[in-house]
């Protein structure tokens, strides 16, 4: 029919994260707990930020070696950071804006994690924006139209990375958390917020392009931010985790998450030492 593998792999698992973010409960950030198997040398356990490119990471490598537990929390980017800091978590996956260098993650990483032998490994670059419904029904042509009283808004959870990226930009731009209608209503994932978006129960939301594409819906591109995978140096060596970094620098997995839509793979793999 004219696809291509990598455009119909994409697209299989575009529906799967959508139908398991319809059917299922996220995991909550609150009270999160370690899920091991009795053997736990044979898990893996990540805790972060939701990311489509991470779960389609999670789904080939569960393809691949089915042997090998793998669990993810969707936590939020501080909640993975933290949950690595209290041994948690085996991997946090983040995407942090810090307000005073404009740099990503690299601060968060030096304030909660110092002292520690870590290894950074880029994901994706992708793109934040507004979403909305199929063909922009409420003419919104940015952030400051979330000030708007006929627009509701929905937004993540806080220590989310899209959340500090929400609230960092409204500072910047003079406005309150109350002119929002909607913002204090919080979901966990990109896709159960453009869902909600989608079944109608808000007008708008922040998030990336590919849950925008995933749910048919309408999409502002805003900013591009960087994704990456933090883990314990010891970790990153490990044979466990071989299989896991193996997929990451594949060029089939560069090739399907640039079908997914909204993401830029050029340094994904690259892999940086801290500590």
């Amino acid at each position: 029919m004219g696809y291509s593998p990598e455009e119909v792999e994409a697209a299989f698992h575009l529906h799967i994260s959508r139908w398991r973010e319809e059917r299922l409960d996220s995991t909550k950030a609150r009270g999160i707990r370690r899920k091991r198997s009795a053997d736990t040398h044979n898990a893996l356990f990540i805790v972060g930020s939701h990311d489509l490119a991470l779960d389609l990471l999670v789904s080939l490598f569960r393809e691949r070696n089915p042997a090998i537990e793998i669990e993810v929390a969707h936590a939020g980017s501080l909640g993975g950071l933290i949950a690595l800091q209290e041994e948690r978590a085996d991997l946090a996956g983040i995407h942090l804006l810090d307000e005073e260098t404009g740099e990503y993650n690299y601060p968060y990483i030096k304030r909660i994690l110092p002292g520690r032998e870590l290894a950074i490994v880029h994901l994706a670059y992708r793109i934040q924006g507004l979403m909305f419904g199929a063909e922009n029904p409420k003419h919104i042509k940015g952030l400051d139209d979330l000030r708007r009283k006929d627009i509701k808004f929905i937004n993540r959870q806080r220590g989310s990375g899209t959340r500090v990226l929400l609230d960092l930009k409204l500072r910047q731009m003079g406005i309150l958390p109350h002119e929002i209608k909607g913002y204090d209503d919080e979901l966990d994932t990109h896709l159960s917020v453009a869902l909600a978006i989608n079944h109608g129960k808000a007008d708008v939301g922040l998030g990336i392009q590919a849950a925008a594409k995933s749910c048919g819906l309408g999409f502002l591109p805003l900013f591009r931010e960087r994704y990456d995978l933090v883990m314990p140096k010891e970790n990153y060596q490990s044979q466990l985790f071989a299989p896991l970094l193996g997929i990451v620098t594949s060029d089939e997995f560069r090739n399907v998450v640039n079908q997914v839509g909204g993401y830029n793979t050029s340094q994904t793999g690259l892999t940086t030492f801290f500590g």
